[in-house]
């Protein structure tokens, strides 16, 4: 009876193992139907197939887990497991990352992948020791001015009421670069602002600002892009470590063609999206002179300067602005 009764006790464990199910838990600011939340839903869907239904999503998007920095928080205690982050919260797990996101700096794309391929492996290490497996990087796009007035030259920022992402430690240098004080505030404030005339300047890409339907409350876009924002999909070690070695490999794998994807879709998306904010009434006001561009260089190398030592290493940006004068010297 003895061994008939611990032959059932493995049986159980045995079974109890094959239908373990890890349900990961992912929120983001993203709203649901936008490209973003498209592809992670496709994610999702994919690793569960893959892995007989073990794994699985369950998402929270349109920031309903709160701003970044609540997600984090709740990464953190365990009530969520992984989170869909812009560079404002990638900078809350690791400040070194914003280096992707320093401001003049990319003129294009292919600049910033070539900065991704220099840092690549650093950044990976440095999410680990915080406690974070890395999926892949999910680009948010260039991004622009949005305003009520006319924007073309540093001057016509003195004066407005701009906003910047509360806590955000690069926005805040490069508007003190600027010689402005903006008014920090959630993502989640920046409509109901705009609407009361609270601020009357913020800053997103193209396909965010219509997601977040910013432009529906400002007239002007700048052409000149402020900065490239950069996003990451990011999962906690813990629950990652819970996965089986091949639920891993497949979590992995499924992330990194499906973010790969996107990266490609978004920066398609954002190019329409601009468009579309043209044709939709905004008026696009370039820099008008290459004098004017220089001013703005300056204060991006300013900015840059100025996070050297606190936001990351001097190496470290080095190395980003090396990879992108050596693509540039080979177009």
């Amino acid at each position: 009876m003895k061994r008939i009764f611990l032959f059932a006790l493995l049986l159980c464990a045995m079974a109890s193992n094959a239908f373990a199910q890890t349900e990961i838990k992912f929120a983001s600011l993203a709203p649901d139907g936008s490209t973003w939340m498209k592809t992670m839903r496709a994610l999702g869907k994919e690793v569960s197939e893959k892995t007989g239904g073990k794994v699985t999503f369950k998402f929270y998007p349109g920031g309903v887990q709160g701003d970044e920095v609540d997600i984090l928080r709740k990464i953190r205690i365990g009530q969520l497991h992984a989170g869909g982050f812009t560079g404002n919260g990638i900078g809350e797990i690791l400040p070194a990352a914003r280096v992707l996101e320093v401001p003049f700096l990319f003129h294009t794309e292919e600049e910033l992948d070539a900065a991704v391929a220099a840092v690549q492996a650093d950044l990976e290490r440095g999410f680990e020791e915080k406690g974070f497996v890395l999926l892949g990087w999910s680009d948010v796009g260039f991004v622009h001015f949005f305003s009520k007035d006319r924007i073309q030259t540093s001057k016509d920022l003195m004066g407005k009421k701009v906003w910047m992402w509360q806590g955000d430690p690069l926005a805040r240098s490069l508007f003190q670069s600027f010689g402005i004080t903006p008014i920090p505030l959630s993502v989640q404030d920046v409509m109901t602002s705009l609407q009361t005339g609270m601020v009357d300047v913020v800053y997103a890409s193209p396909l965010a600002a219509i997601a977040l339907q910013w432009q529906t409350r400002t007239k002007y876009v700048t052409e000149q892009p402020v900065t490239y924002a950069s996003g990451a999909v990011l999962l906690s070690k813990t629950a990652y470590n819970k996965l089986t070695a091949d639920q891993q490999r497949i979590l992995k794998s499924v992330a990194a063609k499906q973010l790969r994807d996107l990266t490609v879709q978004t920066r398609k998306d954002n190019d329409a999206a601009f468009a579309t904010l043209k044709a939709s009434g905004l008026t696009v006001t370039p820099f008008p002179s290459d004098a004017e561009l220089g001013k703005m260089e300056a204060i991006g190398m300013k900015t840059r300067t100025q996070l050297t030592g606190t936001l990351y290493s001097k190496d470290l940006i080095n190395r980003v602005e090396t990879a992108v004068s050596k693509y540039r010297e080979s177009e």
